[in-house]
């Protein structure tokens, strides 16, 4: 691992995946590496968050690019997207995620199937885990409401139709009460899971497009359901290789590929 003074990381995940994390309060002038052309987009932003989201994403993208393709110059690097939005450049599938100031641009050679997430560990309320988990997934295995994504068929059950959020809920897998309060969940564990299920949503051109719900990770392999299922389906089932790691224990980061 790599560090400079702006916080520039380079990593090699164990599923292949090469990550740069920038520090997006620390960049050089955008003109430094945008383009004329991106320089107009940067400046259309009104939202400081959004902007400066926007430019740490796209220097960690063109940075770690010109790394990976010996380019000396990212200015000349061109970020467009795919029929699905995903992001690529250099004719190679690329993804961009942030959280706080922190902006991460991921890359795997010859992968077309690419989804990268950071997030921040924090304590988050009971609304939070219902809105990005299904019933059961955090607490001790118990039926199932996903079936693995290769076995098409089989069968589905309903999920929570309705959460009361005025008091600590408790869940069991089959979406009674039982055996973990949502707001007790560990924030580290439910971090990690996060970034997991976004970054497998993300490499089928889902993202948050999708309900986080829809996406599973059970004993190493990612699971689909409904429309995230449908996708996967649709773009030939690949076999998705996910790798995580705790970066300066206070973010996941998770990169899934295929």
């Amino acid at each position: 691992m790599r560090e400079t003074a702006a916080l520039e990381t380079f990593k090699i995940l164990q599923n292949g995946v090469t990550v740069n994390i920038v520090n997006s309060a620390a960049l050089p002038e955008p003109a430094a590496f945008l383009s004329p052309a991106e320089i107009e987009k940067y400046n259309s932003f009104k939202i400081p968050k959004r902007k400066a989201d926007w430019l740490g994403g796209h220097y960690a993208a063109k940075t770690l690019l010109a790394a990976m393709t010996r380019r000396e110059d990212p200015v000349n690097i061109e970020i467009s997207y795919d029929d699905y939005g995903r992001p690529r450049a250099a004719g190679l599938a690329i993804s961009i995620s942030h959280s706080g100031a922190l902006a991460l641009a991921a890359l795997k050679g010859g992968s077309n199937f690419l989804g990268a997430d950071i997030e921040f560990i924090e304590d988050r309320c009971a609304a939070w885990y219902a809105d990005y988990f299904a019933p059961g997934e955090l607490a001790l295995p118990g039926p199932s409401s996903f079936a693995p994504a290769l076995l098409p068929g089989a069968s589905k059950k309903r999920g929570l139709a309705k959460l009361l959020l005025s008091e600590a809920v408790t869940l069991s897998a089959s979406g009674g009460r039982g055996s973990m309060a949502l707001s007790a969940a560990d924030p580290s564990e439910a971090t990690k899971l996060w970034t997991i299920k976004e970054a497998a949503l993300k490499a089928l051109g889902l993202g948050l497009k999708a309900d986080l719900r829809d996406a599973r990770f059970e004993n190493g392999t990612v699971h689909f359901r409904k429309a995230a299922l449908e996708r996967y389906r649709a773009l030939g089932t690949p076999a998705f290789a996910v790798s995580s790691f705790l970066f300066k224990n206070a973010f996941w980061i998770t990169a899934v590929s295929a």
